[in-house]
């Protein structure tokens, strides 16, 4: 259901926002899309899902770890810089 919505507001932007334009705009657009939808099911699969489960997978955990990781790294590091100034 997810996937049908995507395409459905694909298409619309196609037509409406696009489509007295040039066909290099669309197929540029179209382009992205699929780059997209292959890095995404490209990750599902390393991940061990199959196709479908891997075009709606959620990857909002490893986002906030990697936020999370970040924010500590630069915290500890500059702590460090304010003790060793000091």
């Amino acid at each position: 259901m997810i996937l049908t919505t995507i395409i459905v507001s694909f298409y619309m932007i196609l037509v409406y926002v696009v489509g007295s334009g040039d066909m290099m705009w669309k197929l540029a657009l179209v382009m992205i899309t699929l780059i997209g939808t292959i890095y995404q099911v490209q990750r599902g699969r390393k991940k061990g899902k199959d196709y479908a489960e891997s075009l709606v997978d959620n990857d909002v955990r490893e986002l906030k770890n990697l936020v999370e990781e970040t924010i500590s790294n630069a915290a500890e590091f500059v702590s460090s810089k304010i003790e060793s100034e000091e």
